[in-house]
């Protein structure tokens, strides 16, 4: 096994440090490159919001064809990877988070090859916090981009 199947950080450690990001709100993509003002500014206050928290075992499985079905609406960020990771035995190259305010944990999505098939991550946040400020960076950085 290799490290990363014990380190309790791994999760949020990866969730801090993309290659890139893409934002789904309200079935319109939009895409930011690493190293993007837009791109820093959603890692680091999800970085914030994870501040406390803990990977707890996930009960969630995620299919394909649902998942992007239900991607047409809501707020959706997807970090990803330039190359797979693995993570308990489970590869990825993005994760994938639907954004609620109100949301006091996450599901985070494997995507592999653009597929989001299988078994989920999930993280739980301290006491007292929920997605809120997350879901208003997300809309911050896409307000008057242009999207895909």
């Amino acid at each position: 096994m290799n490290e990363s199947e014990y380190n309790e950080n791994y999760l949020k450690d990866a969730l801090a440090s993309p290659s890139g990001l893409k934002v789904y709100r309200d079935g319109e993509e939009y895409i930011f490159a690493a190293g993007s003002e837009e791109t820093a500014e959603a890692a680091d206050t999800l970085r914030e919001i994870n501040e406390g928290g803990y990977e707890m075992p996930a009960l969630g499985v995620s299919l394909d064809r649902l998942t992007k079905e239900e991607m047409r609406s809501g707020l959706w960020a997807e970090f990803l990877y330039d190359r797979v990771k693995e993570h308990r035995g489970m590869p990825f190259d993005s994760l994938l988070i639907c954004v609620r305010e109100n949301d006091c944990g996450y599901n985070a999505i494997r995507g592999v090859c653009g597929r989001y098939d299988g078994r989920v991550f999930y993280y739980s946040l301290a006491r007292g916090k929920t997605l809120a400020d997350f879901r208003k960076a997300l809309v911050r950085i896409t307000d008057g981009k242009n999207q895909l």
